[in-house]
């Protein structure tokens, strides 16, 4: 994998990485020991757990570690909440579902993640998952209990751990009876699908049916599945809604109609884990046979449901204007708008969405609003009109629109305004505040202009000028009033001055959550203990290295997590993964209003600090990344099969921001890729640079290199002591200065390397890391030898190739061959034996200063 790929890797999982949210659902109460639970903690519990399942040895540990870890690290993501009204209403659904069952309900926990996906899941540790998405498309109460009772089988039978180790453990409880009419139905279908199927008909039996919840909202549930991929209603949307009055959307913006929906519920289920939604219906339907009555609300009223459900919904477009997910943002607000229109929040929502996407247009990001070629239904018409309008009458429009919706958006309308003077060269003067003149008969009789004067003539060319240019029209309703006349001139008419930003301003730290993927090259599988191992590992690193640069360290790491104790902590670490999520859509390029901006803004002030440090790094093993630089001077001296098995067989790449998150732009950015395995030396390197915005680093910031050593000489039964001075000038480059001692042997050949002394100067270039001077090196310069006898200095020119090792931080291990060739005034065979002892082998050690 080429450098550049292994970047691109690195980005593609960072974007899923930083998932955050904190919004109107706020979690609520102590920390849960489930948040608060450490990796190997985790582990050791999921191992334990997994022996007793299967009774004996534990033959898929590695899975189990995985298992873990993935669970560990979506539990400190930042997007679970607790305590939070959608929690409350399910933790109550399930009361009623499982009052029966007394010790199951203990073993479980109910959790609210904030994710616009429609989605419910349970883990083998007996955490259930309620989406935000979810609870936004139900129906009602009754649909959303038969879901639980769907996910609590999949924890009651096991269905992880079954998953992992591929056991299955019949439990004795007498239900299997009420199973025998899905037997055959099971057994035609893979493991998993057989594990879907179960929950379905086994949720029924022992949870639903036993319930007071109405039998006929279970066909239900299958339809909020088929059609989960659309927004939560689909009604059409007003082509007047953005018009002023005298300035419309274009019609090239609109569709003539939209793409039917055609979603089923018969698709091909071959390849899926869960069997179609129709086989699903339909086996439900069989063990519902029979039953009827029932309540679709039990646990909480109807209008309690409809406050909960309006709540995830608002939720949803939060988390779609975080993701960049605009054009849906904004037709769900659209929809929520429509059934009130005076809920501030949602106005502000919807605003939101419009200023966010003339934003990105404005910067030339078209791709932003997505292809309206792949949705359907009516929101279609949302994706096309965002993708479709002109950048600079999609910021026309969206200030008017923007200004409209009230106070919470007209911060928005104002920065809007400076693009349309920085990006689209408008000026307050463009805009007219008188309607625009209807043409009247006498301007079609013939245009004699001679009985006008100069002024009315050019008053004339004026008007027609002006109605060939609609967009003067576009504030004409609001330029009557004096606030958005005043706004829109001094945003016309001042340029932004921001200031330059350095790591001075500050003198503390935000860390967030530094990641750490340690990943096989060959299998594709993470290997969970090296990674948390190395995340830490990579904290620790970022503290020491900001203490350096005089910063102080406030830690919002996931190891921080482990010691929170209240909501306020804790939802200010959702806040701001949140933010740096918001921030990372856009990669810092441009400055905008974030949604999550107001809520960073008071962490900050909190904590005392505004600079939020974001460090990823990505390591592939077995990556055997040899090359031609590297392979060429070994492999005359040593077998190939040697030097496989001592080249490094590792890439490791690192992302490093500092963020100054009050105005949201980048203090440093570092970005590397290393042929190199994950040493300290390597991990620290990275970091320093990253503080000093890619400026001369050296090792972990020492930039001076100290080493002394033993030159084992070809002809000679002895060795000779050598010392070198090495200096960082780039971040792959650095100057040495070397010497090698002589000795006056009566018994030895006089030839110049045996008996003189050489003292060479000479440039390195690095070639499998970015911070000289560690790892692999090439060099070149000039040598000058002295001899005893006759005494005569010769010059030669020098060629080195090696490696240094970096340890504990501040020592080097050197491993040097050299070439040497000579220019002197002596005979011929002095030269050949010269030439013959060309090659210098030298080992040394010694110290980084500074």
């Amino acid at each position: 994998m080429k450098g550049r790929d292994i970047r691109i890797a690195l980005i593609v999982a960072l974007v899923g990485l930083a998932m955050p949210l904190r919004a109107q659902l706020r979690s609520e109460g102590p920390v849960p020991a489930d948040l608060r639970m450490s990796y190997e903690e985790l582990c050791q519990s999921d191992l334990a757990r997994t022996k007793e399942y299967v009774g004996g040895r534990v033959r898929h540990k590695d899975d189990v570690r995985r298992a873990s870890y993935y669970v560990s690290k979506m539990m400190a993501g930042g997007r679970i909440v607790y305590g939070d009204p959608v929690t409350r209403m399910v933790e109550r659904i399930a009361d009623t579902l499982l009052s029966g069952y007394p010790d199951l309900r203990r073993q479980l926990r109910f959790y609210t993640v904030l994710s616009p996906d429609v989605n419910a899941f349970a883990t083998a540790q007996g955490m259930v998952f309620v989406n935000a998405g979810l609870v936004a498309q139900v129906e009602d109460e009754a649909q959303l209990a038969f879901i639980l009772s769907h996910e609590i089988i999949h924890y009651y039978r096991n269905h992880s751990l079954e998953s992992i180790t591929g056991h299955r453990k019949e439990k004795t409880d007498g239900v299997e009876q009420e199973r025998s009419e899905l037997n055959e139905f099971l057994r035609r279908h893979a493991r998993s699908r057989e594990m879907e199927a179960e929950a379905d008909s086994l949720g029924i039996a022992l949870f639903y049916r036993r319930s007071p919840y109405a039998k006929d909202a279970v066909d239900g549930v299958f339809d909020v599945l088929q059609y989960s991929a659309l927004p939560f209603d689909d009604v059409p949307f007003d082509r007047t809604f953005l018009d002023a009055p005298y300035y419309k959307v274009t019609a090239d913006c609109w569709l003539d109609s939209v793409s039917p929906i055609s979603s089923r519920d018969d698709y091909d289920d071959s390849r899926s884990t869960h069997p179609n939604l129709l086989k699903r219906r339909q086996a439900s339907s069989r063990v519902m046979a029979g039953m009827s009555g029932g309540q679709r609300f039990v646990a909480i009223g109807s209008a309690e449901f409809a406050r909960v459900q309006h709540l995830a919904r608002v939720e949803c477009v939060r988390q779609e204007i975080v993701y960049a997910e605009f054009a849906r943002a904004f037709y769900e607000a659209y929809l929520l708008y429509r059934r009130d229109s005076s809920d501030a929040e949602v106005r502000s929502l919807m605003g939101r969405a419009l200023y966010a996407t003339a934003k990105y247009r404005n910067r030339g990001i078209t791709d932003v609003t997505g292809d309206y070629k792949r949705v359907e239904g009516e929101v279609q018409q949302v994706y096309h009109l965002l993708r479709r309008i002109d950048s600079r009458q999609l910021s026309l429009l969206a200030v008017r629109k923007l200004w409209q919706l009230g106070d919470g958006c007209q911060p928005m309308a104002e920065d809007l305004m400076g693009d349309l003077y920085s990006v689209h060269g408008m000026r307050a003067a463009d805009f007219q505040r008188s309607a625009p003149r209807v043409a009247s008969q006498s301007d079609t009789v013939a245009a004699d202009e001679s009985g006008l004067t100069k002024y009315e003539r050019i008053k004339r060319k004026r008007a027609a000028q002006t109605e060939q240019n609609p967009a003067a029209y576009a504030f004409t309703d609001l330029l009557g009033d004096s606030l958005f006349a005043m706004r829109l001139e001094s945003a016309m008419t001042s340029a932004e001055s921001t200031g330059k930003i350095c790591l001075n301003d500050h003198r503390k730290q935000l860390v967030y959550s530094p990641t750490y993927r340690v990943v096989n090259s060959k299998t594709g599988e993470l290997k969970p203990d090296k990674s948390s191992r190395k995340e830490a590992e990579l904290a620790n690193h970022i503290a020491a290295v900001g203490q350096r640069f005089g910063l102080q360290t406030v830690d919002f790491s996931d190891q921080s997590l482990r010691k929170m104790t209240s909501d306020t902590q804790y939802n200010d670490y959702v806040a701001v993964n949140e933010w740096l999520q918001e921030f990372w859509q856009s990669k810092g390029e441009f400055r905008m209003l974030r949604l999550s901006q107001p809520a960073m803004s008071r962490i900050a002030e909190r904590y005392g600090t505004s600079l939020l440090n974001f460090t990823a790094v990505l390591n592939l093993e077995n990556s055997r990344v040899a090359n031609f630089v590297d392979a060429w001077y070994i492999l005359p001296y040593f077998p190939s099969i040697l030097y496989s098995g001592i080249a490094d067989h590792e890439q490791t790449a690192m992302v490093s921001l500092l963020v100054d998150v009050q105005r949201g732009e980048v203090v440093n950015r570092s970005e590397s890729t290393a042929n190199h395995d994950d040493t300290r030396s390597l991990l620290g390197s990275a970091v320093y640079d990253a503080y000093r915005g890619g400026k001369v680093c050296g090792i972990e910031g020492h930039r001076l290199g100290l080493l002394v050593g033993a030159v084992p000489m070809v002809y000679a039964p002895y060795v000779r002591p050598f010392g070198s001075v090495e200096f960082a000038v780039g971040r792959r480059s650095s100057l040495a200065l070397t010497y090698v001692h002589g000795f006056d042997n009566d018994g030895l050949d006089s030839q110049i390397y045996e008996k003189g002394a050489q003292v060479g100067l000479l440039y390195r270039g690095y070639t499998r890391t970015e911070y000289a001077p560690l790892g692999h090196y090439w060099g070149a310069g000039a040598t000058l030898f002295t001899r005893p006898s006759p005494n005569r200095p010769a010059v030669g020119l020098s060629f080195d190739i090696g490696r240094n090792y970096a340890f504990a931080g501040r020592w080097l291990l050197n491993i040097n061959l050299r070439y040497n060739i000579a220019f002197a005034r002596w005979d011929s065979d002095v030269v050949s034996h010269a030439l013959a002892n060309a090659l210098l082998f030298s080992v040394g050690i010694g110290g980084l200063p500074f």
